[in-house]
């Protein structure tokens, strides 16, 4: 939304990721030719924005209206409360990230925020603090509450899951469903956070 930055995105080797300016970015024009404009930095064409559909809108305070600025990220915070207005059924789930050893989550992670989105509660509930490797414990295979679980998940990131882990899996807790899903979507913030929820809100419909 502000020429400076438009160019300082592209400079970064973002092109491929911008999908809006104003019709003051112009710089550089040789690689902005193609990319839609939304309007002015002081009037913005909020709902040719919308249509674009972005992940992030950088904005500037003093080159851009707070009632722009208000308007879009009401747009954003929408999906986040499209998906947690739905009333999923509660459920627990057991989050792998790995294998030999088994290891998953705490629920002080941005992947078990991401799932209680959709009423999914990762197993055990274990808080690992701000930092450091207690956040991603080892699964001990022998533990009691592994009988009680109902849900396995097997993220396809950092280790790569995939179908042929699934009786492996199964043998943690006999009672679970197994299933393999897109952990880029789930545990990367940012650019892949509108379209995670989304993703989690196709799951969770369909369980």
């Amino acid at each position: 939304m502000v020429p400076s930055v438009t160019e300082l995105v592209v400079a970064l080797g973002l092109r491929p990721y911008l999908v809006g300016r104003t019709r003051y970015c112009i710089h550089p024009s040789a690689v902005l030719v193609d990319v839609p404009k939304v309007g002015g930095t002081k009037y913005v064409r909020v709902e040719r924005v919308r249509a674009l559909t972005p992940t992030h809108v950088i904005v500037n305070a003093d080159e851009n209206h707070r009632e722009t600025v208000d308007a879009l990220r009401d747009e954003f915070e929408a999906e986040l409360a499209l998906t947690q207005a739905r009333g999923w059924t509660p459920r627990e789930v057991l989050y792998l990230i790995w294998r030999d050893p088994w290891m998953t989550i705490t629920r002080d992670t941005y992947i078990s925020s991401m799932l209680v989105t959709v009423n999914w509660h990762t197993l055990p509930a274990l808080e690992g603090g701000a930092t450091g490797a207690a956040r991603y414990p080892l699964v001990d295979a022998g533990a009691p509450w592994l009988a009680g679980v109902e849900r396995i998940l097997l993220s396809s990131e950092p280790y790569p899951f995939a179908p042929r882990d699934v009786e492996a899996a199964q043998q943690l807790a006999p009672r679970a469903s197994v299933e393999c899903i897109d952990g880029e979507l789930v545990s990367w913030y940012g650019p892949r956070a509108a379209t995670g929820l989304r993703y989690l809100r196709r799951l969770a419909a369909h369980e």
